[in-house]
């Protein structure tokens, strides 16, 4: 494997996504099963904000639009044991994909790759799969942290 290339948090909280996919098409998630009972999640929620119930529809029809590829990882400790793609990414003839609801996109998707670097084998050509060389605190990520916290 290369050696991934090795920047600043500085550098890293610049980088654009390349459009890669790796985020889209090698999802992994809870069984079918449990990826279902997410779409009645919100059942007792009482009086939720306008806001909430956007974020709640918007991640609905991202499930919905999840499908299996068919990788199973039963011996995942954190139980994301089933692979997704979702099929909303579509890919151009030049290699490079895009979202065909991206301004409908969930916060799960919004938020990638949640103020740190990606690594691993299905994400070796994603921009984010890099090597922090600063010894720096991710600002970044904490306010990502608090923000979801409050």
């Amino acid at each position: 494997m290369d050696q991934r290339p090795r920047v600043t948090w500085a550098e890293f909280e610049r980088i654009p996504c390349n459009r890669c996919g790796a985020c889209c098409e090698r999802l992994w998630m809870p069984s079918p099963d449990k990826l279902t009972s997410f779409s009645g999640a919100n059942s007792g929620v009482e009086n939720p904000s306008r806001e909430w119930r956007e974020e709640n529809r918007r991640f609905i029809a991202w499930i919905a639009a999840l499908e299996p590829t068919g990788r199973v990882n039963a011996a995942a400790a954190d139980g994301y044991t089933h692979q997704y793609r979702c099929s909303r990414f579509t890919r151009m003839e030049n290699g490079e994909g895009f979202c065909t609801a991206y301004d409908d996109r969930p916060n799960a998707c919004r938020g990638f790759p949640y103020g740190k670097p990606v690594s691993g084998d299905d994400f070796q050509d994603c921009s984010y799969n890099v090597d922090i060389v600063s010894s720096a605190w991710p600002w970044r990520l904490l306010r990502w942290i608090a923000a979801r916290v409050s």
